[in-house]
């Protein structure tokens, strides 16, 4: 498989570019502000969904240098990377999940097609081939921007996003 072979990576593209481009339009107080997950604000959110990319692009980095990557260490460390990187000032929040948004779809563009089926090791659901990265990225992309509480919601999912997800 190749990346032209993978028609899914423009969709996730397309995903990225509306939630980022949602991200880009909050102010600093909207980044402190509640999002639709209980307990959380916006900046717990915008940390979470950098980590979760970060996450995904060291899967595949893993894989290119021939080991088994592990998406977190335990749902500990990634609940308190959260907790500690909401308190970061929104500037810096945003940036961050520009960057690890924009890195982890670079690396997925350049990933190599015979490595998509090395496995890496999901912090809920075991090991699988890294190949899931990219689903599961857009997952977390258009359900948190949903819950981001910023004008987008389920009516906004491209219809063959919800298709997909529930044929799952």
């Amino acid at each position: 498989m190749t990346v032209t072979d993978m028609p899914e990576l423009a969709t996730l593209a397309a995903s990225a570019d509306r939630f980022l481009g949602a991200v880009r339009a909050l102010a600093d107080d909207d980044v402190r502000g509640a999002c639709a997950l209980p307990g959380w604000t916006r900046a717990h959110l915008l940390t979470h969904v950098a980590q979760a990319a970060d996450s995904r692009t060291g899967m595949l980095r893993a894989a290119q240098a021939g080991l088994i990557g592990e998406q977190y260490p335990s749902e500990q460390a990634r609940a308190d990377a959260i907790e500690a990187g909401a308190g970061r000032p929104a500037t810096i929040i945003r940036a961050d999940v520009d960057r690890a948004v924009s890195e982890c779809l670079t690396a997925m563009r350049q990933h190599p097609a015979g490595l998509w089926d090395a496995p890496a090791i999901w912090l809920r659901g075991g090991r699988h081939p890294v190949r899931g990265t990219v689903a599961s990225l857009r997952s977390e992309l258009e359900y948190h921007h949903v819950d981001l509480a910023a004008g987008y919601a389920p009516d906004n999912w491209p219809a063959e996003f919800v298709a997909t997800e529930t044929a799952r």
